[in-house]
């Protein structure tokens, strides 16, 4: 069958700032619901990028949303639903509403360390909940986050999610 990528740009898993790519065969309807939050993923980073804070928040919550219709493994679907937070905390974190971005953040690490366990991603939540702790004046908290945070980026595991005939397939 033909495939195309979608999105396709120099994509590192590791990151929350670069798009997600997909691949996908124009023939499966299963794989719909995951393209749509990759664009949706896409679109709330390009909107972030450009300063369009309402409508970054916007596309991250509709891809939020519409992750709960995806079949696919839950490595997958963690680190989509950890990098939205992570980006919704970020956001909140860059325009002063720092309660918000903790309750964001505390979320993506919780489902984080549940299911990629000692992931880059998980690393870099703790990074800036690290730096929102040390911005409450939290030193020595912080100061555990971040070795926490350093320790994970020297030990990590990375994987890749492969779209795979209607379903996704996480390799470690």
């Amino acid at each position: 069958p033909y495939t195309r990528t979608l999105l396709m740009q120099n994509h590192e898993p590791t990151s929350f700032s670069e798009a997600i790519q997909i691949q996908t065969d124009e023939t499966d309807k299963k794989n719909s619901y995951m393209t749509a939050v990759v664009i949706l993923y896409n679109s709330g980073l390009l909107n972030s990028q450009l300063g369009s804070v309402v409508k970054a928040v916007r596309f991250f919550n509709m891809g939020l949303s519409m992750l709960e219709h995806v079949d696919c493994d839950i490595k997958c679907k963690t680190a989509v639903t950890v990098a939205i937070r992570y980006n919704l905390g970020k956001i909140h974190y860059e325009h002063g509403d720092k309660s918000k971005a903790m309750e964001f953040l505390v979320d993506a690490l919780r489902l984080g360390k549940q299911n990629l366990r000692n992931h880059t991603l998980v690393a870099s939540v703790l990074n800036l909940i690290g730096h929102l702790l040390l911005g409450r004046g939290l030193i020595t908290d912080a100061m555990m986050v971040f070795e926490e945070a350093i320790w994970i980026y020297n030990s990590s595991t990375m994987f890749s999610c492969e779209i795979i005939s209607g379903s996704a397939a996480a390799a470690a």
